[in-house]
This record gives structure tokens, C-alpha cells and sequence, in this order.
């Protein structure tokens, strides 16, 4: 299973989404024919993700509803947080913000549950990226700031560099060029180091 998911990874960062829609369906075979649930919800994610990469929302979203089926059967709050975030990254790819924000706030209430920070922490600075696409520019701000607070604190840098980057677009879209220079900057300087 886990060289089949190797192999899918490996054509996915090659775009070559057909192959890896395959070899994440090979593996997520041999995982439900073992009935591994670990292997099948986080093969269940992959396959979703490598659909959404080729613009298939609605086998994405299939795949992902069916993740969310069986971690709530399973009781695994963390990947049914996952699928949760993961259905609302999608829809707001698709510029339906509300249907975004629900997921998200099912995501960030599974993560209170769970009590972790870090993960807490990234589901706010989806929720900054998807508030700022929507205009909803306070929501936007709170959010992101909560989640820098945490990646600062835990040094995330690459979810850092994320929060700075979403907090330079929510000054962008209210025009106040000066301040999201400065927060674009900050994270220019993230992935330089």
C-alpha cells in the first residue's frame, strides 16, 4: 500500500494526475482488502486531493465524502477534520465562500475537540484566505492573526510563510498597498530561508 501510494505521489508532483489517480485506487484497494481504516481514510485523501488537482470537483468531492463517512463510522476526529477542511478548500476554489466557511467551521470545532493547536492554527488561516477572497476583511484579519500567534510560537514556518502571505492579500484587496508589501515581503523572506 504504501508503495502504491509512493508511486502515486510521485506522478502527482509530476502532473501526471491519471497515474496517480491510479496507483492511489491500487492502494486504497489492497487497504480496504486488508481493512486497514488508517490507510483507507488517508488513501481516500489522496485520491480526492489528486481528482481536485485535475479539476474533477465532483469525484474530489465523492472521494471526500466518503473519507468523512468512514472516520465518523471509525470515530477518527482528526481526518474527518482533514475532509472537512479539505471539502471547503475545494468549494472555495470554486468561489462558493459560504459552503467554504461551513466546512471550515466544522473543521475548527473538530479541532477544539481534539485540542490541537497546530492543526487549529492552519484551520484559521484557511478561514483568513476564504474570509479575504470574500471580502468579510475583519473576519479575515482575526482569524489570521490568531494563527500566526501559533505558528510563531511552534515555528511552522511553511504555514507561517502561508499566514503571512494571506495576510498580505487581505490588506492587498482593501487597498492599503504599503502594509501588504510588508506582509508579502515577510514571506518572501520565509521561503528564501
Amino acid at each position: 500500500i504504501m508503495a502504491q501510494l509512493g508511486i502515486g505521489d510521485y506522478y502527482s508532483d509530476q502532473g501526471l494526475y491519471e497515474k496517480g489517480v491510479y496507483y492511489y485506487s491500487k492502494a486504497l484497494e489492497l487497504a480496504q482488502k486488508i481493512n486497514n481504516t488508517y490507510l483507507i481514510l488517508y488513501t481516500e485523501n489522496c485520491l480526492a486531493g489528486e481528482y481536485q488537482y485535475q479539476g474533477n470537483y465532483a469525484m474530489a468531492l465523492r472521494e471526500y465524502l466518503k473519507g468523512i463517512e468512514i472516520a465518523k463510522k471509525s470515530g477518527n476526529k482528526e481526518r474527518l477534520s482533514v475532509f472537512n477542511e479539505n471539502i471547503a478548500l475545494l468549494y472555495a476554489k470554486q468561489k462558493d465562500y459560504d459552503e467554504a466557511i461551513n466546512y471550515l467551521l466544522i473543521s475548527k470545532k473538530l479541532n477544539e475537540i481534539i485540542g490541537d493547536e497546530e492543526n487549529s492554527a492552519a484551520t484559521w488561516a484557511n478561514m483568513a484566505s476564504v474570509y479575504a477572497d470574500a471580502h468579510q476583511y475583519d473576519y479575515a484579519m482575526f482569524n489570521v492573526n490568531k494563527s500566526i500567534a501559533v505558528f510563531e510560537k511552534y515555528k511552522v514556518m511553511d504555514w507561517l510563510a502561508f499566514a503571512y502571505e494571506t495576510k498580505g492579500k487581505t490588506y492587498l484587496r482593501q487597498g492599503k498597498y504599503k502594509w501588504a508589501l510588508h506582509w508579502y515581503d515577510q514571506c518572501k523572506m520565509l521561503h528564501e530561508n
